[in-house]
């Protein structure tokens, strides 16, 4: 009888909360009924496409920017597409702090506040590098062709002593060159055509795409153009990928392979009064003598000489982050083969190369909190070796005339890092850091005897403070050495001349 009177009342009472619950449930119903409720705004933002370890973010990239004492500059290639950027200097042009114009076709001059303007050929001065890893020579100097501005993502710019990050040993600071990859990339199917003036017609595609934890990107570039001036026609075709592992979310690895083939003539110069009256011309040889006698040649300018500059780049690169609870570990590796082909004046003669590089950097990063402060640090090194075959020709009207020297040219790297941002408060930071490099030229002549060697070290300290006054505005003051050994073209006069032992 307890058991049954029991049951009754555990349903009944179950009965009576079923019907509590409907009542309160009206009752808030009720009260919903007619009314208008506003609720204020939320507006999410986002770059499009998220990061991964090798290949960060755009917010992820603006974000480590902000915590740099000192001259930065950020690129998205949206502010450059709808314009014809045919070369990494036209994307760059409105970069503050920068100077970038197209010399010649795809043949780029780039400075960052005054660094390397007068070098006339393999410009020297900036450090380049494609996600993290150098894209500079071994010898100093940077074939800006090797950058197609439709295969990238973003692009950072560190200016002076700013690029320590990445080891950079140029006055002028660093470039670095975020590509797509299957995870970020726009769309994973694209194609692109464009044409203009002078029989100009370029176009691209790329495809992306992941599968499991493995992705890739594949785009590849053909451009042909007759130029604005006789004798300037441009020739190029630009293939690149990257392959990407993530192991795991804390370890990914990525292979990067670029081929391309860079071809153009030269105009030369023009004297002024030519300029000003035809401007598309060229110069022509000057030849004297009697009509159907004996002539000769006072000038043979660059159509009689055949100018041109042609450039052939393999290069294979791979880039392994692994990150723990507290810090970062990088590392990477790369091998490139350059050929090149330039016919240039009767004093340069024609220009013969064939290089080898290959290096290896690592790089570590994190931070540790000390309790009265908080520390990010950096720590790093990179090594580098080229051996250039350098050949220098006589150029007799474009024709390959008798050798004039040939030589082993090997430039070698040794550069170590560190800097340490340290705050005590979280808006006020106190940045300390140094850099040791260690670089070698050498020219082994094989013809003639124009042989010689030199060897440059220098450390260089760096303190800086950066103060975040709010969200919107920063404070910093820098204070740093720069360093730059000369390049193996300084020093040989591009093989015209004997090594000059210069300083840095």
């Amino acid at each position: 009888m307890n058991y049954i009177t029991h049951s009754i009342y555990k349903q009944f009472s179950l009965l009576l909360t079923s019907i509590s619950l409907i009542l309160v449930s009206q009752s808030i119903y009720s009260k919903g009924l007619g009314q208008k409720v506003t609720l204020d705004p939320l507006v999410v933002t986002s770059d499009g496409a998220s990061g991964s370890l090798t290949s960060p973010s755009i917010s992820e990239a603006r974000e480590q920017l902000e915590r740099i004492p000192g001259g930065i500059g950020f690129v998205d290639p949206e502010e450059y597409l709808d314009d014809f950027a045919q070369s990494i200097g036209d994307a760059l042009l409105f970069t503050p702090g920068v100077f970038a114009d197209t010399s010649a076709q795809r043949e780029n001059r780039i400075s960052i506040r005054g660094s390397g303007l007068n070098s006339s050929f393999e410009r020297r001065g900036i450090t380049v590098l494609r996600d993290g890893v150098p894209i500079t020579r071994a010898s100093g100097s940077t074939e800006f062709q090797e950058i197609d501005p439709l295969s990238v993502r973003y692009i950072e710019v560190f200016k002076g002593a700013n690029g320590l990050q990445f080891g950079s040993s140029s006055l002028g600071g660093a470039i670095n060159i975020v590509t797509p990859t299957g995870i970020n990339a726009k769309q994973n199917l694209s194609a692109r055509i464009e044409g203009g003036s002078f029989e100009t017609v370029r176009a691209n595609a790329s495809v992306a795409g992941q599968a499991g934890d493995f992705d890739y990107f594949l785009g590849a570039t053909g451009l042909r153009s007759d130029g604005f001036r006789d004798h300037s026609n441009v020739k190029s075709a630009y293939g690149f990928s990257n392959f990407g592992y993530q192991f795991s979310e804390n370890l990914e690895t990525r292979f990067y392979f670029t081929a391309l083939t860079d071809n153009f003539q030269l105009a030369g110069g023009l004297p002024f009064e030519t300029a000003r009256s035809n401007p598309r011309s060229t110069r022509d040889p000057v030849v004297v003598g009697p009509p159907g006698g004996p002539s000769i040649v006072l000038d043979a300018g660059p159509i009689g000489d055949d100018w041109d500059r042609n450039l052939d780049v393999y290069r294979v690169a791979n880039r392994t982050v692994a990150k723990f609870d507290a810090f970062t570990v990088e590392g990477g590796a790369w091998y490139s083969f350059r050929n090149l082909d330039h016919a240039i004046t009767r004093f340069a003669g024609i220009i013969d190369q064939n290089e080898d590089e290959v290096g290896v950097y690592g790089r570590g990063y994190g931070d540790v909190d000390l309790g009265f402060a908080t520390v990010d640090w950096t720590l790093g090194m990179q090594v580098n070796y080229g051996d250039n075959n350098a050949r220098r020709l006589e150029n007799d009207f474009g024709a390959r005339g008798p050798l004039r020297s040939r030589s082993n040219q090997e430039s070698e790297n040794y550069i170590t890092y560190a800097q340490a941002d340290i705050r005590f408060i979280k808006e006020l930071g106190f940045i300390v850091g140094g850099q040791y490099i260690r670089s070698q030229r050498e020219n082994i002549a094989k013809v003639n005897d124009t042989s010689g060697k030199a060897s440059f070290s220098q450390w260089s300290p760096r303190v800086g403070v950066l103060w975040d006054v709010t969200e919107d505005a920063q404070v910093f003051f820098n204070a740093n050495r720069g360093f730059e050994p000369p390049s193996m073209s300084d020093l040989t006069a591009g093989g015209a001349l004997d090594f000059t032992p210069l300083k840095a």
